[in-house]
């Protein structure tokens, strides 16, 4: 399925969300927020020739910032970045580590479960800026090589989050990206955190 057919789709899918959950009053506001989480990265390879092995699955964190600009639609700015992989080649001892960092952009639609809207569905179609860092060197350290890689990328997201208390709310998603690297052909993110709203 080619980039422009999975955006199209997916507009769909955030907008379904959207006009599920809306209600007869207008709802609209604004409402910041900032949230912070953990995550887990699952990196999906092509086949890669000859014997070189890369880091598949990475842990790291996120901060972002957001606003809800109705009861069931908002926008959000991110920063996501994992700790270095590394992968060693036990034939020559030598060592290939790979770090992702990544600036991300989405727009999200809340479907409520309850009435009093403290448990929502979440559906989330955005873009991530993704840079990808790889730094090689070989057993005896005579030499490093270091490369990076930077794609703008479509990604889209499912969860949900839970208000705990006023304004505090605790959020798991699980995010599709379609990361076009030389060797890479999606990323997987599992996350949990919570986020506060002003």
């Amino acid at each position: 399925m080619n980039t422009c057919k999975i955006a199209f789709s997916s507009f769909f899918f955030v907008a379904a969300v959207t006009a599920l959950s809306a209600q007869a009053e207008t709802g609209f506001r604004f409402q910041p927020y900032a949230g912070l989480e953990y995550q887990h990265t699952i990196l999906d390879y092509r086949s890669i020739q000859g014997s070189i092995e890369l880091k598949d699955t990475f842990n790291g964190g996120a901060l972002y910032l957001g606003a809800r600009l109705h009861d069931n639609f908002g926008i959000e700015l991110g920063y996501n970045r994992t700790r270095e992989g590394e992968k060693i080649n036990h034939d020559d001892d030598s060592n290939i580590g790979l770090k992702i960092s990544s600036f991300t952009f989405d727009t999200l639609g809340y479907l409520p479960l309850d009435t009093a809207k403290k448990v929502e569905l979440i559906g989330s179609i955005g873009l991530a800026r993704t840079k990808a860092s790889l730094k090689f060197h070989d057993g005896l350290y005579l030499y490093n090589i270091s490369d990076n890689e930077t794609k703008t990328d479509l990604r889209l997201g499912f969860g949900a989050q839970y208000e705990v208390f006023d304004n505090f709310r605790v959020r798991s998603m699980l995010r599709w990206e379609n990361t076009k690297f030389d060797d890479i052909d999606n990323g997987y993110l599992l996350s949990l955190g919570f986020n506060y709203s002003f």
